[in-house]
């Protein structure tokens, strides 16, 4: 059977309370935030926080029924934030009269004649508290539409830096189906040419584009080869710019460590990550897509380097309307987004994953992976389940399993896509190319449900699986 979680790696801020007071006191600090940067939402909170003091005055009968209310609180605070965004975006038009202001917020405003031509400037100096460089480098940030946005804005503006008669040989180490179906885009039209793995040692591409943490056939993992040609590839002098996809790992990767490590070459790359913003950034609450861009060049001669690489890539945005609109900056201005204290929600996902990949009974015929089965240091936002030699059909009947064996048990595990939620969720991923798999996305809540996951898994495999 699975072994029980570590409770002592919970959140037990007040021993012998109800566990999903520590879940309240989470959302009434993030609806305290909103009031205190919106002061409009007073009113709309009201409601919110009855409903609130509601639930932690009730008698709940079930664990099922205190998650099931937690997550309609979430989705109602959710709602609040959401109906600011509209509040202030509903009184300004895409294309402004010069005499009329817009405001983000009571304290920012924004000057501009065209939505695909906003500098969200208040934002973006979020990243830089976040995202420092290391002594000798200089950095910009920027914000997307969204990550794959980011990333396709990134590759046009490495491309056009770097093009020397030919197109940039491109190397891709890591597994995302999206990236390499735009990387094939790119080469078609001939901006781009994408280099074979067997070549990147022996021939190093001019740019280099990373997963530190990657969703692989085999699940996630920080596969030994792929680090180790990062590491190697890093540090020869035919790669000009190193591209990090860090969608899965958020804050956790080490930029510095990676600035450090190439600080010493002659003419280092320049380095960019990127990732999504959607889920791990906002608290679990999804409230805009967004892409989040830091570039890293050491300082010096590099500054114009950066000055131009980053007025390309501002460019860019606003020709293809790849920023962020005027709505979606309203719905990021909440407080918690790129806030240092908004990394608590991303570690607590990455916590809840971790734990149960290390308590899984790993004898199961239903195959986990995570990056912490394999002396990683890295963290992923779900673990990822193999069935042996199953096929799509038996991934849809492992669905149905999950469905029916978690109503019976009252786990609250919702079907659905992504990751980073406070509740958690399951889908069976079966791609047009590769092996089918099931993506199991524990999110930040440390409920019921979360500790009794591994041992669903665990009755589905004996009861359906045994080999």
């Amino acid at each position: 059977m699975t072994k029980p979680l570590n409770k002592s790696s919970g959140s037990h801020r007040n021993a012998g309370r109800p566990w999903f007071f520590d879940e309240l006191d989470d959302l009434s600090g993030l609806a305290e935030k909103l009031r205190h940067s919106f002061p409009s939402s007073t009113p709309y909170l009201r409601p919110w926080h009855r409903r609130c003091a509601d639930l932690h005055d009730a008698f709940l009968a079930s664990d099922l029924e205190a998650e099931v209310k937690l997550d309609a609180l979430a989705t109602s605070l959710r709602q609040v934030c959401l109906q600011m965004a509209n509040l202030y975006a509903a009184r300004v038009y895409r294309s402004p009269p010069d005499d009329d202001l817009p405001r983000t917020t009571e304290e920012h405003s924004l000057d501009f004649g065209y939505e695909r031509d906003i500098q969200p400037a208040e934002l973006e100096r979020r990243i830089a508290s976040d995202m420092q460089p290391i002594a000798g480098w200089i950095a910009c940030h920027m914000l997307f539409s969204s990550g794959q946005a980011a990333l396709q804005s990134v590759l046009m503006a490495v491309c056009h830096q770097f093009w020397q008669g030919r197109p940039p040989a491109v190397l891709h180490l890591g597994s995302y189906f999206e990236t390499d179906e735009l990387l094939e885009l790119q080469e078609a039209v001939g901006m781009l040419e994408v280099r074979e793995r067997d070549e990147g040692v022996d021939l190093p591409p001019d740019i280099l584009l990373y997963e530190p943490v990657q969703c692989t056939p085999d699940g996630q993992q920080d596969a030994a080869n792929d680090v180790a040609s990062f590491r190697s590839l890093c540090g020869q002098s035919g790669v000009k710019a190193v591209i990090c996809d860090t969608t899965l790992c958020g804050h956790r990767f080490d930029h510095r460590a990676l600035l450090k490590s190439i600080g010493g070459m002659q003419r280092p790359p320049v380095v960019i990550a990127f990732r999504s913003g959607l889920k791990l950034d906002q608290a679990g609450l999804e409230l805009a897509n967004v892409g989040i861009v830091s570039i890293f060049v050491r300082g010096g001669s590099g500054s114009d380097i950066l000055r131009e690489f980053s007025g390309q890539l501002q460019h860019i945005r606003t020709l293809t309307g790849s920023g962020l609109g005027f709505e979606g900056i309203n719905a990021l201005s909440v407080p918690w987004f790129l806030d240092p204290e908004g990394r608590r929600h991303a570690d607590a996902v990455f916590r809840n994953n971790s734990d149960l990949a290390n308590a899984y009974n790993q004898a199961s015929p239903l195959l986990l992976s995570h990056p912490a089965l394999q002396q990683s240091h890295h963290v992923a936002p779900f673990c990822t389940i193999q069935i042996v030699d199953g096929d799509a059909a038996a991934y849809e009947r492992l669905e149905d399993l999950i469905d029916r064996e978690a109503r019976e048990q009252g786990i609250l595990l919702r079907r659905g896509g992504s990751f980073g939620f406070r509740g958690h969720r399951y889908q069976a991923i079966i791609p047009d190319r590769g092996d089918p798999f099931l993506r199991l996305a524990l999110g930040s809540r440390r409920d019921a449900s979360c500790r009794k996951i591994g041992s669903l898994f665990d009755a589905i495999a004996t009861s359906h699986f045994s080999r």
